[in-house]
Parts: C-alpha cells; sequence; structure tokens
C-alpha cells in the first residue's frame, strides 16, 4: 500500500516538473517572438567560425554572403567577405558611386573622409565597442565630429 502511495506521489512530482518546464520553455519562446525585432543578429558569433573551415577564399566569401543575408541593411553597396586575419565575416563597400552617401554626409553637417579602419564615424561602434571589430583597411566615409555619429544615412546625436 505505501509502496502505490509512493509511485503515485513521484509521478505527480515527475508531471509538476514537466509542466512547470514547459511553461518556462513556451515563457522562453514568448519572450524572443515578442522582443526578436529588438535582439541583435549577432549570427556571426557562429557563422564565420563556419566560414573559416573553407579552404577556398571564395568558398568563404560564398558562406559570408549567405550567412549575413537577413542582416540589417548596409548603407552602400558591396559584399560580405571573409577576413582571414581577422577571423570574421566582414561588409566591405565596393560602391563605384559613392555620390548619394557623400551628399548625404555633407546636407547632415558631416565632412568625407578617408579613415584608418573600416568603422569609420560608425554609430553601431559608438554604442557597441565592445561587439564591433574594424577592420584594418584605409575606408571612406562621414565624419560627423564630436558627440555625432553616421548611422548609414545622416550624422546623428551619439
Amino acid at each position: 500500500m505505501m509502496a502505490k502511495k509512493n509511485v503515485k506521489m513521484h509521478k505527480d512530482v515527475f508531471r509538476v516538473r514537466l509542466a512547470v518546464l514547459i511553461i518556462l520553455l513556451i515563457g522562453v519562446l514568448i519572450y524572443f517572438l515578442v522582443f526578436q525585432g529588438e535582439l541583435e543578429n549577432r549570427s556571426n558569433l557562429v557563422g564565420d567560425r563556419i566560414c573559416s573551415s573553407y579552404s577556398d577564399s571564395v568558398d568563404r566569401n560564398n558562406c559570408c554572403a549567405e550567412i549575413h543575408k537577413n542582416d540589417a541593411a548596409v548603407a552602400c553597396v558591396g559584399e560580405w567577405t571573409f577576413n582571414q586575419g581577422g577571423g570574421m565575416c566582414e561588409f566591405n563597400c565596393v560602391s563605384d558611386d559613392n555620390n548619394l552617401q557623400i551628399q548625404a554626409c555633407e546636407s547632415s553637417e558631416g565632412e568625407w573622409r578617408t579613415f584608418n579602419n573600416g568603422c569609420v564615424d560608425s554609430c553601431a561602434l559608438e554604442r557597441n565597442p565592445e561587439l564591433i571589430l574594424c577592420t584594418q583597411a584605409l575606408t571612406d566615409g562621414c565624419d560627423c565630429g564630436i558627440d555625432k555619429c553616421w548611422n548609414g544615412e545622416s550624422c546623428e546625436d551619439n
């Protein structure tokens, strides 16, 4: 009689724990669905390491383009490439016609100039310096001045 009672009690405890686990998982799912637009897309944390496993640079670049195809829009014409030295994908502006960006920069009271790195005067870097790695290459971009940064379309306050 006591053994049947213990078995029933263990089954009840198991059911309660299972119900709590299911409720917790549903809560996490709902949280993700509600806030997915605010969660930063950091596919490169995993994806870039996958791309580094390809031996051919064309395959690595294609991998980067595929992994980052749904990332936030970049305000220039360019392509995703794999930076072997940094071990991660990066977006490189390759537009022959920067006139629209130059005009947008100057109309925002910025100055179009050459920077020491690929981050230029980026608001993304300004707001998330621990998450952004800059390429070490001379890059043209908009210098918005003190306490302002370039959001890809105009200068705005940091």
